[in-house]
Formats: C-alpha cells, sequence, structure tokens
C-alpha cells in the first residue's frame, strides 16, 4: 500500500463580510487528505472539520462527524462501526479511520467480482482487476460572519457502467449557535417557483449545449408537468441561492449534475423564515 496523508490547517477567512454583521463566531478549521489503495480498490477522504473549541465549533463538528458516518455506512452497504470518541479524533484520525474502513472492505468485495469474472470469463484474465473505488470529499465551501457553508460529495465505483455520485450535497449552519438550516424554500409555493425554476434549468443546459436552447419538456424526466424543488437543500453562495440536482433526479445521467443560483431578492419572498432571517444581510443586495 502506498499511502498519502497531509493534514493541513488553515484560519477560516471569509469568503465576503456582509456589511450588516456585527456579531460572528470566529472558528478554525483543520483539513486531512488521505489515499491509499491495493490491487483491487481504492480511496481517497478530503475531509475539513471545525478546528477551535468553543460550542458552536463543537456544534458543527458533531454534526458533519454524524454526516459523514452515515455516508461512509452507505458507501459499505452495512453498519459502519464509528468510533464511539469520534468527535474528540482529530481531523487526521477521522479522515484514516473514513479511509482505512473502506478500503478494507472494498479490497475483500472488489476480489469476490473479480475473481467471479476470471472464472467465467477466461479471456479477461488477460487484464488487470476492475477496481472499486471511493472518493469522500468534505469540504468548507462559502462563509460569512453569519453562516458556513460545507459540501459533501462522494463518488462511489463498485462495477456497472460509470460511478454514482452521492454525499449530503450543501449543508449550511448558523454560527450563532452551530445549529444546521434545514428549511429554505417554502415548498408550497412550487407553482410560482416554476419561471424561476426553468429559467435557471434553461440557463444550465444552454450552457452544457454550447449556446443551444433546448425544450426543457423534452429533456427533463418528471412525474408531472411541474419542476420539483431539488432532493439537496439550496444553500448560499457570493452571488444568490444555488440549487443543484443529483443525477438522475429530473434528467438523464449524461445531463450531469443540473445546477444554477437565484439571485437573493429574487429568491426572498420564497424563503422559509428560518433562511430568511440567517440570509437578510444577503437578501438586501
Amino acid at each position: 500500500m502506498n499511502t498519502i496523508f497531509k493534514p493541513l490547517s488553515a484560519l477560516l477567512i471569509p469568503a465576503c463580510i456582509l456589511a450588516s454583521c456585527q456579531n460572528g463566531t470566529d472558528i478554525t478549521y483543520e483539513k486531512a487528505s488521505w489515499a491509499d489503495s491495493t490491487d483491487y480498490a481504492y480511496v481517497n477522504v478530503d475531509l475539513e472539520l471545525p478546528a477551535s473549541d468553543n460550542d458552536v465549533a463543537n456544534a458543527i463538528r458533531e454534526d458533519l462527524v454524524e454526516i459523514m458516518n452515515l455516508q461512509v455506512e452507505n458507501a459499505l452497504d452495512e453498519s459502519y462501526n464509528a468510533p464511539t470518541d469520534g468527535t474528540t479524533l482529530t481531523v487526521n484520525e477521522q479522515a484514516r479511520t473514513y479511509g482505512t474502513s473502506v478500503l478494507e472492505v472494498y479490497t475483500i468485495e472488489s476480489k469476490k467480482l473479480n475473481d467471479f469474472r476470471f472464472e467465467n470469463d477466461p479471456d479477461t484474465k488477460k487484464y488487470p482487476p476492475i477496481p472499486y473505488s471511493a472518493d469522500f470529499i468534505l469540504e468548507k465551501a462559502y462563509a460569512t460572519e453569519h453562516f458556513v457553508v460545507f459540501h459533501n460529495t462522494n463518488s462511489i465505483y463498485c462495477g456497472g457502467a460509470h460511478p454514482s455520485e452521492t454525499g449530503a450535497g450543501y449543508l449550511t449552519y448558523n454560527l450563532t449557535d452551530g445549529s444546521r438550516l434545514t428549511e429554505v424554500i417554502d415548498s408550497t409555493r412550487l407553482k410560482d417557483l416554476q419561471p424561476i425554476l426553468r429559467a435557471g434549468l434553461q440557463e444550465y443546459f444552454t450552457q452544457q449545449t454550447e449556446g443551444e436552447k433546448v425544450n426543457l419538456d423534452e429533456l427533463l424526466l418528471l412525474d408531472s408537468a411541474l419542476v420539483p424543488l431539488p432532493t439537496r437543500l439550496p444553500s448560499p453562495a457570493p452571488e444568490g441561492l444555488r440549487f443543484e440536482y443529483m443525477q438522475y433526479e429530473i434528467a438523464p445521467y449524461a445531463a450531469g449534475m443540473p445546477t444554477f443560483t437565484v439571485p437573493y431578492k429574487k429568491i426572498e419572498p420564497y424563503l422559509m423564515p428560518e433562511a430568511k432571517e440567517l440570509l437578510k444581510g444577503c437578501t438586501t443586495k
């Protein structure tokens, strides 16, 4: 095995400072990268977590660790025995724990699959094994004095035509108490949101086709005439609220992950109270 382990730490530098912000919690963050491989599997973990020792940082870190534990469990398709002292592990230790757990299982399962392939198709013996792979990424994506946004995305390959993109997506935390934003858009106003959602998707697909306009009704795979909100919660970004759909959620795999950003002023009327309060410094711009 050739293990690559790169611990990094950095002081949080806000991506933007809102003019209306008066109070905030100074939090430092630590990064760690772990990677290792065998003949049958490859695993990479890029992890970033709060490192400060205060109530807000600890609350965010604990929630992120629980989310990552679930992601690893889902990737293994079996119970993951997370360390009982998981929230006290360093970022380096956390990344190593995730990586070694997945690599061990993936090596065993991949060898079983490749051995079966070699036994049943002798011609495949002339080729190297097809390895399983997992790439876990949890990183800080955007921050202001009021909130911080993390992004979790995973690429998992266990045979088949292509990897599967999984993960919790964008996670927004209130820096006042460390709570995670759980409601963003008023789903009862889905019909009113149609012009915004369709305009965003039209922009995304037009970019994908290098300027060629597409017919959304022919491209999208929908169960109704209404474009649904993404399964993942929209998240704050410097230019506005970011919407991201998963693969296959509303369009074929070849369409990728349709993503677009709506200016805060335009989306503000549709925000839930908690989101509106947290983003009020943004929505005034």
